[in-house]
């Protein structure tokens, strides 16, 4: 996945929402994004070095799922924060793209998982296909 710019995942799929341009971040991967506006931050690491099997998220706040087919693993409130929402999406065995959203102290887990759906849903298409799909 070193050929996909997670900046420009991240920019397509917030296009509209009044965020500035990402900017380049190798906290959570050698290729990540971030950006904020006031009340909301969001992430895209493109790991491809760890799949979804490595991820190691409490079983209590992690739920499986999938997105047109890719298997995804959405783990809320991940440290203990409410507001806060990750998206796990399944690239290959030791590859993965993960969304990340935290909202400021207004904002619900609820809230902070359908944004980062919403986001998710955005760039699965512009991802590699799964192993198995």
């Amino acid at each position: 996945m070193r050929d996909i710019s997670a900046c420009e995942l991240l920019d397509m799929a917030l296009a509209g929402k009044n965020f500035p341009a990402g900017e380049d971040s190798d906290i959570g991967s050698e290729n990540g994004c971030i950006t904020n506006k006031y009340g909301m931050a969001a992430a895209l690491d493109l790991d491809d070095r760890q799949g979804l099997a490595d991820a190691r998220p409490d079983p209590t706040k992690t739920y499986e799922g999938d997105i047109n087919g890719r298997p995804i693993l959405q783990v809320r409130e991940n440290d203990g924060s409410s507001g806060m929402c990750k998206i796990f999406l399944e690239v290959a065995a030791k590859s993965r793209a993960i969304v990340s959203v935290t909202l400021g102290t207004k904002g619900t887990t609820d809230q902070a998982c359908d944004e980062a759906g919403s986001v998710a849903q955005a760039i699965e298409p512009h991802l590699p296909s799964a192993v198995g799909n």
